[in-house]
């Protein structure tokens, strides 16, 4: 399989190339004694990427709906086994592994115990996504035109894995729900319906770490980490063991 690599600089090139063969190169062109001519050099073949590269890239069936991303999230389009077919939607602004969930190490701890304290699995029995699959600037990412290309891939989530739960933690819930802090307020630890699934919202990990960083009250950030809790074990009852 054979693609074509960048065929519109090509172009640039051969035209350049033409049109200072018109003029009088020995003016314009600067070159050692025995090097060869550049205008003389033949580009008119098309330059292609690896067989194997291509394929690699085709697999990870990666979304090109957005054209004002960034770079893509690392693992977001990846295909992981799972073991409960139950989705947790989360935000990073910007990660750059693979190998935890949030890009702050505190912040990726408290994770794992939410899901472990709350849920009673594993984390990674479960999916979990990024809302924003790719990099974007702090404008596109609060774009609602970002958001609604994202969500074919929530979607795509829910019938690949036959999804019948979805936790949609802290800043992600501001992404989905278009920053409405009211509406976020009203259905925080309810029951809703997203894509045709049941799911909750409940305040994330970076809620936690922020009130830590902020020297909060120490029974304030206790009865914070009570309240997700309970928000967290609703879940499991509910979504889960049902």
């Amino acid at each position: 399989m054979h693609v074509e690599y960048y065929p519109d600089l090509l172009d640039i090139v051969k035209s350049l190339q033409y049109n200072l063969k018109t003029l009088d190169s020995s003016k314009i062109l600067f070159k050692r004694t025995g090097e060869p001519n550049p205008l003389d050099v033949n580009i008119s073949f098309t330059p292609v990427i690896s067989e194997k590269t291509v394929e690699q890239f085709i697999k990870q069936d990666v979304c090109i709906s957005c054209d004002r991303r960034i770079s893509y999230k690392p693992g977001q389009f990846s295909k992981p086994a799972v073991e409960r077919p139950y989705l947790v939607l989360i935000h990073n602004s910007f990660i750059v592994t693979d190998k935890r969930y949030y890009d702050s190490p505190p912040v990726d701890l408290i994770f794992r115990n939410m899901i472990r304290n709350g849920l009673k699995c594993n984390e990674k029995d479960i999916l979990v996504r990024e809302i924003l699959r790719c990099h974007f600037g702090s404008d596109d990412e609060k774009s609602i035109y970002s958001i609604q290309n994202c969500k074919q891939h929530i979607r795509k989530d829910i019938d690949r894995y036959a999804i019948k739960g979805i936790l949609i933690l802290g800043q992600a819930a501001s992404l989905l729900f278009n920053n409405d802090t009211a509406k976020i307020s009203k259905i925080t630890g309810e029951i809703i319906e997203l894509e045709g699934v049941p799911a909750m919202v409940c305040p994330g990990p970076n809620r936690i770490d922020y009130m830590v960083q902020k020297n909060m009250d120490a029974e304030k950030i206790k009865s914070e980490k009570t309240l997700i809790l309970n928000y967290l074990q609703k879940f499991q009852q509910e979504i889960m063991r049902s």
